[in-house]
């Protein structure tokens, strides 16, 4: 038996020019996700951590296209961002969401200059 929601797509898919999504990256996605880091050892955030480690650690996650159009560029470093979300998940140690933010913002630098 498999599970009745498994092929469910999320309506959530804005096509935008690659201008706004680098406006994004760095005042919406980057600022979050620091914020985030910054809320220290929160038994909801490490929730949500533990389901999004899962997540792209299990390969649930392997879009080759971003949200908001575009090639998905961080793909090959979900693994990555899935073992330090899954490493705040366990230990509550925001120190691995800051280590996210920044592989995130040193993963852009490389692959879009």
């Amino acid at each position: 038996m498999s599970w009745p929601l498994a092929n469910v797509k999320v309506p959530f898919h804005i096509p935008l020019p690659k201008c706004q999504r680098h406006v994004l990256f760095w005042t919406v996605c980057i600022p979050l996700r620091y914020y985030l880091s910054t809320l220290g050892d929160n038994r909801y955030l490490r929730a949500y951590a533990l389901i999004t480690s899962i997540n792209w650690l299990s390969g649930m996650e392997n879009s080759a296209e971003g949200q908001f159009g575009g090639p998905a560029w961080w793909k090959e470093e979900r693994s990555l961002h899935g073992a330090l979300w899954g490493a705040y998940a366990i230990t509550g140690n925001s120190a691995m969401l800051k280590a996210d933010v920044a592989l995130g913002a040193v993963n852009w630098v490389v692959n879009n200059t």
